[in-house]
């Protein structure tokens, strides 16, 4: 099961590339997966949020909510930043009600190529979930991911990105690939929408089809406020899920 609301790894990122160094400058919250942007050299993050995803597998339901979960950015060089993140949480898989910390995740992410034209800014990123937390939602081995993260600069309201990645779940040898495209438009200076389709393949399963919505408001040069909602297209109902959260430019 690909605990996406919980890893918060893979929330679309709602940006204009190349803006001032402000929050909204590295994130549309969350945004370690879809967004393509790095912290600058010696800048901190604060990411936190709550959250919810209800999966349904044939008579099998997963409920799972996300009463604190955090992330913590720093931008080690000009082009690299470190990130980690924890968080704990509610479980209810199955009928068993368990809480506790979250699976600890540890990552990087290395800008390789600035914007130029039809050249995207584009950026590798990598990290690993670690075998620790909860039982029910913790990985049995470390669950290692690579994912390249490309974006456009369509107009001064529109942006594209786009995210192709490989990752393991910690249980099988055999890595998933996931696919997304996101496109965000500029409300206002302060305010902004992406709508982003992210897609999972697994080797000899049916793909996995989701769409989400999220929102951000930018509510000074520090902070930010971000929400979003997703829905599985497999079979409407039975994946849904919902984010929101507090971005915060340390320094």
């Amino acid at each position: 099961m690909r605990i996406r609301i919980l890893s918060l790894l893979c929330l679309l990122s709602v940006v204009t590339y190349g803006q001032t160094a402000d929050v909204s400058s590295y994130t549309g919250g969350f945004s370690m997966g879809t967004g393509p942007e790095v912290m600058d050299k010696g800048k901190w993050m604060l990411e936190t949020g709550v959250g919810s995803e209800f999966l349904k597998e044939t008579d099998f339901e997963t409920d799972i909510w996300s009463l604190n979960t955090s992330v913590i950015r720093y931008g080690l060089t000009h082009t690299t930043e470190v990130f980690a993140q924890t968080g704990f949480v509610l479980s209810d898989v199955g009928g068993e009600v368990t809480s506790g910390f979250a699976p600890v995740v540890i990552g990087a992410m290395m800008r390789v190529c600035e914007e130029q034209g039809i050249v995207p800014l584009t950026t590798f990123s990598a990290w690993a979930i670690l075998p620790v937390g909860i039982e029910s939602i913790r990985p049995n081995e470390v669950a290692p991911a690579f994912h390249a993260l490309f974006g456009h600069t369509l107009s001064s309201r529109w942006g594209l990105s786009y995210d192709l990645g490989l990752e393991w779940d910690g249980e099988s040898p055999k890595p998933l690939s996931f696919v997304s495209v996101a496109c965000s438009y500029e409300l206002s200076s302060r305010t902004g929408l992406t709508l982003e389709s992210y897609n999972i393949f697994r080797r000899h399963q049916s793909p996995d089809f989701n769409i989400d919505l999220g929102f951000k408001w930018k509510l000074s040069r520090k902070v930010l406020f971000s929400a979003m909602g997703t829905v599985g297209l497999n079979s409407v109902g039975d994946e849904l899920g919902f984010l929101t959260g507090i971005s915060w430019l340390i320094n």
